[in-house]
């Protein structure tokens, strides 16, 4: 099955890529990623409930999840250096958070999806726009099997990366805040991950041909500090995170990525 390399989801790439609280403290959900608890607010979730993180990378949502729900977690990725990262953040969560915790990570690919009974929900941070159209299918038959359950997105809005992002590299490059080596560097360095990108209305096309219906979607809370950390070398312009406050607040499908909610059952939420 076409899939991308696992190879490029290495230590380097998540340590570049993950923003996590300091495991040898004691957690709560409020240490986490603002992305991660926003996520985590998408469904009702309960203690006698089963969960699946898929793609869980360096596993701060399914920490996260656990804290605020206390329930039965398996996280899945493909990656080894992933999983290895997850379960060096295990051993520390156990000592400093919760010895009892019941969270499993396991590594393991499309050939070998585990046979899971009575999922509740299964989240996918930053998870889809990694996957190949046919691997969708594959994975979502495979979860078909686990007892329908509700299905939690957050991902990359190509709305925002086909309009607002170019605009943003110009103004950085007018400004001598980059220049066209890092961008075609950074444009690679995407494309060879990136090979799925989608939009609300594309996904809930998406979703739809897999029998799952919208129950809702959201966007990013807005808060200059997200705003400056999105502009990256541009944050130092007090004037473009105003103006791109302003800008998502009016026009909120403008925003850089998307939280969506579907389920085949009706739900409470």
């Amino acid at each position: 099955m076409k899939q991308v390399n696992p190879k490029y989801y290495d230590q380097k790439y998540f340590k570049i890529q993950s923003i996590s609280p300091d495991f040898s403290q004691k957690l709560n959900p409020s240490c986490f990623y603002k992305k991660y608890k926003e996520m985590a607010s998408m469904l009702k979730i309960k203690s006698i409930d089963s969960i699946c993180d898929y793609g869980c990378g360096t596993g701060d949502l399914s920490f996260l999840l656990y804290l605020k729900f206390k329930c039965s977690i398996i996280a899945l990725d493909y990656s080894s250096d992933a999983i290895k990262i997850c379960q060096s953040k295990l051993k520390l969560f156990k000592k400093n958070t919760d010895a009892k915790n019941n969270i499993k990570f396991l590594n393991k690919d499309n050939k070998n999806i585990p046979k899971l009974k009575n999922i509740k929900a299964v989240y996918f941070c930053d998870v889809f726009e990694h996957l190949y159209p046919s691997e969708i299918n594959f994975i979502f038959n495979k979860i078909s099997e686990w007892g329908n359950p509700n299905i939690i997105i957050h991902t990359d809005n190509n709305i925002y990366l086909k309009y607002i992002e170019p605009i943003t590299h110009l103004i950085a490059l007018i400004l001598r805040k980059t220049s066209f080596k890092k961008l075609k560097q950074e444009k690679s360095f995407q494309q060879k991950r990136h090979i799925n990108l989608t939009n609300p209305k594309k996904l809930t096309q998406t979703m739809a041909k897999l029998e799952y219906k919208l129950v809702k979607t959201k966007y990013p809370k807005l808060d200059k500090k997200t705003i400056k950390i999105q502009l990256g070398n541009l944050s130092k312009f007090k004037l473009l995170i105003n103006l791109s406050f302003f800008l998502l607040k009016l026009f909120p499908f403008l925003s850089p990525s998307f939280y969506a909610l579907y389920s085949k059952n009706r739900i409470s939420l």
